[in-house]
């Protein structure tokens, strides 16, 4: 617990993240079941709760809208995942959506984790210039036919004249 502590005190806060989010550690065994992951989760809470640190709920977004996720396991094969084809729903979640996902711990503690939390953090975030005043992005000529050109080359050198439709 005290190796925990230590650890936890080099952050400003502390994240907990959706059980789908772990759930290979239940598919591989690692973990009895989504109980021992919603523990982790009240457990970081509790660190946190002693160091006075917030815990924020993250999502960890991969992609915009659950069935984009299709994209995900497509690029996780061409990695050669061994479990590419296990669902994995990271994509952007409502407010609703994350307080069903931690109601778990209770309203008041899901309200504080999703709303409260990363609220009280983002206005301690100053406003920054993207680009300082007088500077501008860099202007490259042509660049959209470049890419266009550079795309369609390489699809057409893989899949020849006439690719298939989900590849166009």
């Amino acid at each position: 617990w005290e190796e925990l502590k230590r650890i936890a005190s080099f952050y400003d806060y502390l994240e907990i993240q959706p059980i789908c989010n772990n759930g290979f550690l239940v598919d591989n065994g690692v973990v009895k079941d989504v109980s021992v992951l919603q523990d982790y989760n009240r457990t970081i809470l509790r660190i946190g709760r002693e160091l006075d640190k917030p815990v924020i709920a993250a999502s960890d977004v991969h992609f915009l809208d659950p069935e984009d996720e299709q994209y995900r396991k497509i690029l996780q094969a061409a990695k050669k995942f061994s479990d590419a084809d296990r669902g994995c729903p990271i994509f952007f979640r409502t407010t609703d959506e994350m307080l069903r996902e931690f109601d778990y711990l209770g309203s008041e503690t899901a309200k504080e984790v999703v709303i409260y939390n990363p609220r009280a953090i983002a206005d301690q975030v100053e406003d920054i210039e993207l680009l300082p005043k007088g500077l501008y992005p860099p202007t490259i000529e042509n660049s959209v036919g470049e890419l266009k050109e550079l795309v369609y080359g390489k699809m057409h050198a893989i899949y020849g004249e006439e690719p298939p439709e989900l590849v166009r």
